[in-house]
């Protein structure tokens, strides 16, 4: 009796798990939602747990789930585009075995998504799980061209054997493990990540590839002039000119009021030449004046540039020399004239090229009559105003 009740027992506990084998789950609702915190979520329901009856891996920027066991009751499923994903799609995939639904997030750079499962509810969380610097910073890295001289760091997930840290050599060629040699050459990381990931597949099954440039060494710029401190930067991933200044900790008292960049010019031998004021650089997002910089870039911040003014004038001394400053703007900054000065014979005195001064005699009333041109100042120019002799 108790050998009979013992393999009544094992029948049934083998039925059960057979029947637990072939039991299959319907998904019937997929949508997306905002969550309390603000993330977002992918959320999937279904007539049963999905708990262990799933797989998901990541594929360059796309994310694959599979569902096990499982068919699908939606008639159509609408593709999603907001911050976090590009567009989703939802197969059927039948195989002898097992029956199978697939799904593929093609993610935005930048975005990760965790899992979290609640009976018969899956959710795909995008969101607050990347802080927006960070996400920023990734995507910058993903987009960066690898270089001769950059330090690779390359992951792959729970294949530590297969993880490597690798110098760029000047013939761009790096050296994976089970791969061999990967030309790198001009391309971006998420390119080298994608054929790595693509030749590992023929080693490793669904492998994570994950690659970040641990040091910048290829691309760089020259900063000059009146920063606190003057030399080469190395670009990371997008660099601005605001990144660059405040990487050279800022500008000196002595700055003059606008920034040049020198830029090798595709179309000519001269370089392209980039004026942008220092007062347009006080708003980052957005801001056309803060620009991106290219390797090989020359940076100049020149000092402030200064005029000289004595005589008949109400406050003479020296001022800043400001762009498009002209006679008349010069005399009205220094208060204008006194009652007893000569307006027909201002003298400008010039330094030329060759270190010779020269005098420049200016009649005032012709100027602003308009019988003759208001004349540019110059750097270091001296404006002398004589007294009327009348």
């Amino acid at each position: 009796m108790k050998f009979l009740v013992f393999h009544i027992l094992i029948i049934i506990t083998m039925s059960m798990l057979t029947f637990g084998q072939d039991e299959q789950i319907t998904i019937s609702k997929l949508y997306g939602e905002v969550e309390g915190n603000g993330e977002y979520a992918i959320v999937i329901e279904s007539d049963k747990d999905f708990d262990k009856i799933k797989e998901y891996y990541l594929e360059g920027q796309q994310y694959i789930v599979d569902f096990l066991n499982t068919t699908c009751s939606l008639s159509n499923v609408n593709l999603f585009d907001n911050s976090f994903i590009k567009e989703l799609n939802i197969w059927q995939v039948q195989t002898e075995r097992l029956s199978r639904v697939r799904l593929s997030i093609n993610l935005k750079q930048g975005k990760r998504p965790k899992f979290q499962i609640s009976q018969n509810t899956l959710k795909i969380i995008f969101g607050t799980t990347l802080p927006a610097s960070s996400a920023s910073s990734q995507e910058d890295d993903r987009g960066y061209i690898v270089g001769p001289g950059d330090i690779l760091e390359i992951t792959v997930f729970e294949n530590s054997e297969l993880s490597t840290l690798s110098i760029v050599p000047d013939n761009s060629n790096i050296t994976i493990p089970l791969v061999g040699d990967v030309n790198v050459s001009n391309l971006t990381i998420q390119e080298v990540t994608d054929i790595v990931t693509k030749k590992l597949k023929e080693y490793v099954r669904f492998p994570i590839v994950t690659i970040k440039v641990t040091e910048y060494k290829s691309q760089w710029v020259n900063v000059v002039g009146e920063v606190k401190s003057p030399g080469k930067y190395y670009l990371k991933g997008k660099t601005y000119l605001l990144d660059i200044i405040s990487e050279a900790n800022g500008l000196t008292e002595k700055a003059s009021s606008e920034i040049v960049i020198s830029r090798k010019s595709p179309d000519s031998q001269e370089p392209e030449r980039i004026v942008v004021r220092n007062e347009d650089l006080s708003v980052y997002e957005d801001n056309p004046s803060n620009i991106l910089l290219q390797t090989g870039d020359t940076i100049t911040i020149p000092a402030k540039k200064y005029f000289y003014i004595y005589g008949e004038i109400a406050h003479p001394g020296s001022f800043q020399l400001e762009e498009g400053m002209t006679i008349l703007k010069a005399l009205t900054q220094a208060g204008g004239f006194t009652k007893f000065a000569s307006k027909k014979s201002i003298e400008i005195l010039r330094t030329d090229e060759n270190n010779k001064q020269q005098k420049i005699i200016v009649n005032i009333k012709d100027i602003e009559d308009r019988k003759s041109e208001d004349i540019e100042i110059k750097p270091e120019d001296i404006i002398r105003i004589p007294k009327s002799i009348f």
